[in-house]
């Protein structure tokens, strides 16, 4: 009888370790869902506005006719503009969500050395320091506060990141925060190093539900909410330039950004709104304390550009999210997101225009 009563109490205790394992991963799970929770529900800094600066010594930007000596085009035989933002790669069939800034400086093997700044003063989200382990290789990932906004900027591409920028380390506009490189998943040849560089807005604190919804693969997602896919970027250009105006405001300057279309999201609560409150669009009837639901306008890229809070759900169906209204022109112009096709005389979503409909409608509820 005693060896068998060893191995009940053995089995009992290695149950029990099971168990606790099981708790302790459960309640890491539900810890890291109310994180999610409270910084979509998080009011970001209303007062501080939001001025990028250039984020190396490439300055060709800002002068007339500059932009041959500040992109970065994707082969010697191709225009400065393939290193731009839009629908600029693959014959206007791909979408480049960034800029890519040349160098300015390189060692005796011909490698950019060039410094790259904070374009704001901020914190750190995330940071990447394995090459190939993204399209991005080594990245960076700034989060900045204010004008009732939470934005991003984006640093890929490095060479090196500087090691004390860790998660939650707040960095100065201007301060250095790595290096010029040319490090990715992919082949960037050495005379094509440069900075890709990036300014936009998070899709979703919940990114992890949403990429378990459309995508198989478990592992897929190595990045968290700092995955590309989550991460709705606008043109850093027409910001960049936009800043020696007097009246430079950030929020007014991405309002007045061209519309591709308009998604209509059911419900009263948004986190998206929440998180990007200074997007919202003031009704003439003034501030609307429970609204049906909203409309975010996006641009070509799917990037919220304004919210427009409903007084009363005018929508065909009884769906979470729909199409509401979409710009001819630009729709015509800019298809490389593959969002939206004509379908007869009526616009619908294509499957890429649904996931991002789903993601920026994460959340929403009465």
């Amino acid at each position: 009888m005693m060896p068998t009563c060893k191995i009940t109490v053995f089995s009992l205790i290695m149950i029990l370790l099971m168990s606790l394992g099981c708790m302790h991963e459960s309640m890491e799970a539900s810890a890291k869902a109310l994180t999610n929770k409270a910084a979509d529900n998080k009011q970001p800094a209303p007062s501080l506005p939001l001025a990028f600066q250039l984020p190396t010594t490439n300055r060709a930007l800002l002068q007339k006719g500059g932009e041959q000596t500040f992109f970065t085009k994707t082969g010697p035989e191709k225009h400065w503009s393939s290193g731009a933002y839009g629908c600029v790669r693959n014959s206007g069939g791909s979408m480049h969500e960034g800029i890519d800034i040349r160098s300015l400086s390189r060692d005796k093997a011909g490698e950019a050395i060039d410094t790259v700044m904070a374009a704001a003063p901020g914190k750190v989200a995330f940071a990447n320091r394995r090459s190939g382990a993204s399209s991005y290789g080594k990245y960076l990932v700034l989060l900045h506060e204010g004008e009732n906004l939470e934005v991003y900027t984006l640093y890929a591409h490095l060479k090196s990141i500087e090691t004390r920028l860790l998660p939650g380390v707040k960095v100065a506009a201007g301060e250095v925060v790595g290096v010029m490189g040319r490090t990715a998943n992919h082949d960037i040849p050495k005379e094509r190093a440069h900075l890709h560089f990036e300014i936009g807005f998070v899709g979703s604190r919940d990114f992890d539900s949403w990429m378990k919804r459309h995508y198989k693969d478990p592992n897929f997602n190595k990045f968290g909410n700092w995955h590309g896919y989550n991460l709705l970027g606008l043109d850093p250009s027409v910001i960049l330039r936009a800043r020696s105006d007097p009246d430079y405001q950030f929020a007014t300057v991405v309002a007045g950004l061209p519309e591709l279309m308009r998604l209509r999201v059911r419900g009263s609560k948004l986190p998206l709104a929440v998180r990007l409150s200074g997007l919202m669009v003031t009704t003439p009837h003034g501030e609307i304390a429970n609204p049906a639901g909203y409309e975010i306008a996006v641009n070509a890229n799917g990037t919220p550009i304004r919210i427009h809070p409903l007084p009363k759900w005018p929508g065909t169906t009884k769906a979470r999210y729909e199409l509401a209204s979409v710009n001819n022109e630009i729709a015509t112009k800019h298809r490389c997101r593959k969002l939206i096709f004509r379908k007869g005389a009526k616009w619908v979503l294509m499957d890429s225009g649904h996931k991002l409909a789903d993601l920026l409608s994460m959340g929403a509820s009465d």
